[in-house]
């Protein structure tokens, strides 16, 4: 793991009071500290302008932390029993849903065919329509998960948010490797699972991902790429462009 790693596994959870704005992304309105309890899961949030951090405590004793301190560092942590293979999919494309549903969308009937041999991990269907949906995970490091399955316990340190933006884009670049035409992306929404891997969902970090590389996903042509967090709120959409690009 980076040599910068340290023991982020204990801290005072602190978070904000959020509101939605007319995108449904959640917005900062204060530095008070509060926290959310649903879904069987704590979620604490704190944003200010220099600082960011999310802490997750579920009811399975998974923990995770994602940070964006002052000194520009990105970090997440993560501690308890991670998913095997394609276990919690249904989980995360159920999260992704609720967040297209509250832009309007009447998404329902999820379905997971993880097991079946295409690019299609869940569908979901509005009455008239079919919404297929590709789930991989946020983190490619092979030792975070390593270091997970052989202690419990993990966490990864990125120097700033920019090289965190960079680690989703090779994620991204990986899947399309595999869905090689474009027609297939066309009728695929692309699902990063950052439900364990929090800094990912950090505003900083989205956008980052933003103006590094979202006109080169737009160009991908997936229906859209979403970044999904532990619930609809810290979900967000990757391939948007920054104003004015």
């Amino acid at each position: 793991m980076n040599e910068n790693k340290k023991d982020m596994y204990a801290g005072e959870f602190i978070a904000p009071e959020t509101t939605k704005e007319e995108t449904g992304e959640r917005k900062d309105i204060s530095a008070k500290d509060s926290a959310t309890a649903k879904d069987d899961k704590a979620i604490l949030h704190k944003q200010s302008d220099s600082s960011e951090s999310l802490h997750v405590y579920d009811a399975t004793e998974q923990v995770s932390f994602g940070d964006a301190p002052p000194s520009g560092l990105i970090s997440h942590s993560f501690q308890g029993k991670s998913r095997p293979g394609e276990t919690g999919t249904l989980d995360v494309c159920e999260i992704l849903i609720r967040r297209l549903n509250q832009d309007g969308a009447t998404w329902a009937k999820l379905t997971d065919i993880s097991n079946r041999p295409d690019d299609i991990d869940c569908t979901a269907s509005d009455g008239v329509n079919r919404l297929d949906i590709q789930v991989t995970r946020s983190e490619s490091n092979r030792e975070f998960w390593a270091e997970v399955n052989r202690l419990g316990r993990s966490n990864n340190v990125y120097s700033n948010r920019n090289e965190v933006a960079d680690a989703l884009r090779k994620v991204i670049e990986k899947k399309c490797e595999k869905i090689s035409k474009v027609d297939q992306r066309r009728k695929l929404i692309l699902a990063l699972d950052a439900t364990e891997t929090i800094s990912h969902t950090l505003q900083t970090v989205v956008t980052a991902f933003r103006e590094k590389h979202g006109v080169w996903a737009q160009e991908l042509e997936f229906i859209s790429i979403w970044v999904v967090g532990p619930d609809s709120g810290y979900t967000h959409r990757l391939d948007i462009a920054p104003d004015g690009v």
